[in-house]
């Protein structure tokens, strides 16, 4: 998910009540993360990363059956 101004606003009043010592500050942080974890449940995974490249996808998809090549290297769709 792709923060949105309100996230980066509460992210402001948590960070102001935070103590100035960064030990301290990241120690909390974790504890508040184990607590939403408790909570609320396992974060959502994370989307890849994008980088303007365009993904090629094949028929099938990734679970598709592969063929096995014969011993002449060949894919086994060609004929002989």
């Amino acid at each position: 998910m792709e923060p949105t101004n309100w996230h980066r606003r509460q992210a402001m009043n948590i960070a102001s009540q935070l103590p100035e010592e960064p030990e301290d500050a990241w120690a909390i942080l974790s504890c508040v993360e184990q607590l939403i974890a408790f909570f609320e449940g396992p974060p959502p995974p994370e989307e890849p990363e994008t980088t303007g490249q365009a993904v090629v996808r094949f028929p099938g998809g990734p679970s598709s059956p592969r063929r096995r090549a014969r011993a002449t290297g060949k894919p086994s769709a060609f004929p002989k």
